[in-house]
């Protein structure tokens, strides 16, 4: 943990000596102020010295073993790096004090006592922290902290596997779960030509891909069809060398070698495997790999020889795994309730008979299985564990209630650290970057859905995302997610309509290590609300699931940078008050859902704020004193009582993220769905936004608004056509644009699209609500081969001509919305349009009678139809969507009703899982019926 803050600390400190603060002051101050020459030196010479520490530390980290003295210095060394955190964050707080002054205040304001002495503590502190580097680096020396081979730089993953359950349901017989993949793998292995083919298996720690291929190894079938057999278990820091005479040795097991394979070079050992090897069939796994080197520098060595050979790669990486030959990779998933609850029944009964749990056991003992969330390793673990206890209910009852405390604290347990240390192993083989991310994810609740967006937000906001010159932060920071998918630390629970991670989860074992080495490490700690107080009073971050009034007082808020409520219902403005004025360094504030109207003053002194969420709070309005939050990067007024912004709020900076938005009809049949607010003079100033969500159009404001060159998604109503040449101008500017939404003022009023000369390069999501021209959407604008929209929503266009010819050209379309856009009567999907659409939502076309899909939208996912109240007829087509799975019915004709109820209706429908009919009854309510349900039933 100490390498991941001492990363976290550089880019800190790297931003601090870009930004070039000081030189900027001392220019205004004077030349006399040596002080401050004095701290940017130090603040330099801190730097150089972690930079150099840095890689040693994450040496120590990944390959230090448990040695006891360098954990000792290493816990030493994290200590100092938070001490180096708190003095860079004071010296952001003295500098943001004076960058808005004028030279005559500004000499001033810092020759008073109270500033003077303040930059002198700065700087007795930095010195202060120079001599405790030193005399680190002195103690490294003196006491020997090194990374030798004692040191156990070399064990392998299989030495971290408890050998009790490392080869657990040997017996073909045995394996649950897995028996499709192992007829695919033997498949693989036996058919095929003579060039040599890769075969992965991929999947979290602990998913059962060594037990699978091990038994498949131990078959007698691959037994006999290879000649020779290779298994390399693969550590973290392998040596080729090791590898190759493990080979040599596997080939002359039988025959007496008279060279002494010890002494043997690389070239020789290689010309030897080469030689034995030729024309012979051979079978080489390579197990629980981290690198793809290893196969590439084994790969020369055995291409050559075409004789059917065989690779099987075990890995967690998504990057290892693309090595196999295509169509030969596999990913192992956690297993389905009842494959968990057979697999638990193996081994928590497998002393009786017919190995059944007994029905007084069975409830505590689902309970239990359903905290393994499927993982084979734990289940087999914690089954082997109750196989040892008395069968009464009292003892499997403490089982359960004791099993989170357990894995609390399995990496000192014995009777759960095979589980915990298999996950340990890719906790310790994440980079620097990942590590922090990845405890973070922990913070949320058990089996809470993380959405991608504001978990990126809340990264880049915790400056846990280093930057790269050529991409955003929340580029690079997407980039870190989809790592931690692909180490399978996290799981994607769904996509999009682009295919990018929508929302995601963590296992519930997974999550247990990321708080257990966050408690340890001082990461992040608990509120524990039945004893009042903080568990760990050390840490950065502080998370609690249910607020109480006892919080404030048993707190130490001097070292939080964020604090994370999952409840806020009892959170007051006292509440706030109290946090405000306690946490001098706070970071994070997200206090959505609290009961409040109005925000403290003290909240505005919060100098260090980056994320400022009030989203579905009561807050009426903000203060001018907002602009003293100037390194605000999230400012979420989504869904609260604001209908204005300060006019201070342009000198936000650094800015990148503005929600401003109240949802005001939750069906979004309504043309007046959402609330927007007037943006104040000069937000085009605000140059780093990238999402602006959601303001009024002025004349001023679409002028300028081509400013902001930096903005992915952005959102504006009260459009009139006299805006609409220079909005569609500015936006012509916008080369990163992904996401547009343009809402005219009324329903009646035309959106003229004239000067949009193309249509953004980067633009997936477009969203036009308000009447159009005809002919518009057969424009070159729409026409052209450089369109790749993957949404698209027209409403309220009023076309009389049926739209989607004009469109059909848009084979990339994964979604598309048509509310109130044609006044026709019959609408045509010929055959072959929309290949890619996956979601289809036609509401409010109240002419409609007649809908075809012959042949059409054969990718269809989920059909929406809403407010067609013409429309009598099952649309054309239907039964050969097969991919159908949601169907969703509003306010439709009630002929339209019984037919889809009738037996020619049901027929057609029998392959869709779910049609959900939506009606209003007497009272105003809608009530909804599952007619898939219905069918079934009859």
């Amino acid at each position: 943990m100490a390498e991941a803050v001492v990363f976290e600390i550089l880019d800190k400190i790297g931003s601090i000596v870009a930004s070039n603060a000081v030189k900027a002051l001392s220019s205004q101050l004077g030349k006399e102020i040596s002080i401050l020459i004095q701290v940017e030196s130090q603040i330099k010479q801190v730097e150089s010295e972690l930079s150099v520490m840095h890689p040693f530390l994450y040496q120590a980290q990944r390959y230090g073993g448990y040695d006891p003295t360098l954990k000792a210095w290493l816990q030493q060394v994290q200590k100092l790096a938070l001490e180096i955190e708190d003095i860079t964050d004071e010296y952001t707080y003295l500098v943001s004090g004076y960058q808005s002054g004028y030279r005559g205040f500004l000499k001033n304001t810092f020759h008073k006592s109270k500033n003077f002495n303040s930059w002198h503590k700065v700087a007795i502190e930095l010195k202060e922290i120079q001599n405790s580097l030193h005399n680190l680096s002195s103690m490294k020396e003196r006491y020997s902290i090194t990374l030798t081979k004692e040191i156990d730089t070399s064990y392998s993953s299989e030495g971290l596997h408890d050998s009790t359950f490392s080869s657990y349901a040997m017996d073909n017989n045995e394996l649950v779960g897995i028996q499709e993949e192992r007829e695919k793998i033997m498949q693989y292995l036996t058919t095929g030509g003579k060039l040599t083919s890769i075969i992965s298996v991929r999947g979290m720690g602990g998913s059962g891909k060594t037990t699978l291929v091990r038994n498949i190894c131990e078959s007698r079938i691959i037994k006999e069809h290879f000649d020779y057999h290779f298994w390399v278990s693969i550590s973290q820091k392998y040596q080729l060398e090791d590898i190759l005479r493990g080979m040599v040795k596997n080939v002359f097991t039988n025959n007496e070698n008279p060279i002494s394979i010890q002494s043997m070079s690389s070239t020789n050992l290689i010309e030897l495997l080469q030689r034995n090897l030729q024309d012979k069939r051979y079978l080489i796994v390579l197990d629980d790999v981290w690198s793809r080197d290893v196969w590439i520098k084994l790969f020369s060595i055995f291409s050559e020889n075409n004789s059917g050979g065989r690779v099987v790669i075990t890995t967690r990486l998504k990057d290892v795994a693309e090595l196999a030959t295509e169509n030969y990779d596999l990913e192992l998933k956690n297993l389905h309730k009842l494959e968990a609850w057979d697999l638990f029944c193996r081994w928590a009964f497998r002393n009786m008979e017919d190995k059944r749990c007994p029905e007084d056991l069975e409830q505590w003992g689902r309970k239990i299985v359903d905290k393994c969330h499927g993982l084979p390793l734990a289940i087999v673990v914690v089954g082997n564990l109750l196989s040892f206890r008395r069968m009464k209910v009292a003892e499997w009852e403490k089982f359960y209630n004791e099993i989170n405390w357990e894995l609390h604290d399995s990496l000192d347990n014995q009777n759960l650290s095979s589980v915990m240390r298999v996950l340990n192993l890719s906790y310790n083989h994440l980079p620097s970057h990942l590590k922090n991310c990845f405890l973070l994810c922990g913070i949320f609740p058990e089996d809470y859905l993380m959405f991608r967006k504001r978990l990126i937000r809340l990264w880049v906001a915790e400056g846990l995302v280093a930057s790269k010159s050529t991409k955003t932060l929340e580029e690079v920071a997407e980039e870190y997610l989809n790592e931690l998918i692909d180490r399978c630390l996290l799981q994607v629970v769904e996509r999009n309509d682009f295919g990018r991670v929508k929302s995601c989860q963590m296992h519930d074992l997974v999550r247990e290590l990321a708080i257990s080495i966050s408690a340890k490490e001082n990461f992040c700690t608990s509120y524990d609300k039945s004893q009042m107080r903080m568990i760990n009073h050390n840490a950065r971050r502080m998370r609690s699931d249910e607020y109480s009034d006892s919080f404030q007082s048993s707190l130490n808020f001097s070292h939080l940078r964020s604090i994370y409520l999952f409840d806020t219902t009892n959170f007051s403005l006292t509440s706030l008050s109290w946090v405000s004025q306690n946490v001098r360094y706070l970071r994070i504030l997200d206090i959505q859902n609290a009961p409040i109207t109005c925000l403290p003053d003290d909240i505005f002194n919060l100098f260090n704020l980056r994320y400022l969420g009030l989203r579905k709070t009561n807050v009426k309005q903000l203060p001018n004193s907002l602009s003293k939050l100037r390194r605000l990067h999230t400012l979420d007024l989504c869904r609260t009582a604001i209908n204005k912004l300060p006019s201070t709020t342009v000198e936000l900076k650094e800015l990148r993220h503005l929600f401003v938005e109240k949802i005001l009809d939750a069906n979004f049949r309504k043309f007046h769905d959402c609330s927007s607010i007037e943006a104040p003079k000069g937000l085009w100033h605000l140059t780093d936004l990238q999402t602006l969500q959601s303001i009024e159009a002025t004349m001023d404001l679409v002028g300028q608004i081509g400013n902001l060159t930096q903005l992915r998604s952005f959102r504006i109503r009260k459009v009139k056509k006299i805006h609409c040449y220079q909005l569609f101008k500015s936006i012509d500017k916008m080369q990163f644009l992904s996401s547009l939404d343009v809402y005219a003022t009324d329903e009646n009023e035309y959106i003229s699209l004239e000067a949009l000369s193309s249509i953004p390069q980067h633009l997936q999501k477009l969203s036009l609500k308000g009447r159009l021209q005809e002919g518009v959407l057969g424009s070159p604008l729409f026409q052209s081969q450089q369109v790749n929209l993957k949404w698209l929503s027209l409403r309220w266009c009023k076309l009389k001509k049926d739209p989607l010819g004009a469109i059909s050209c848009m084979s990339s379309l994964t979604c598309l919305c048509l509310q109130r856009a044609y006044e026709g009567k019959v609408m045509i999907f010929q055959p072959g349009w929309f290949p890619s659409l996956k979601r289809l939502f036609l509401r409010d076309m109240s002419w409609l009678e007649f809908i075809s899909f012959e042949k059409s939208v054969q990718s269809l996912e989920k059909l929406e139809l809403a407010g067609l109240t013409q429309l009598k007829e099952f649309p054309r087509g239907m039964n050969n969507l097969v991919f159908l799975h949601d169907l969703f019915l509003w306010d439709l004709h009630p002929e339209f009703i019984c037919n889809i109820q009738s037996a020619n209706g049901k027929n057609k429908t029998k392959h869709i899982p779910i049609i959900k009919y939506f009606h209003e009854n007497a009272e105003g309510r809608w009530s909804v019926v599952n007619l898939a349900q219905a069918s079934q039933k009859i």
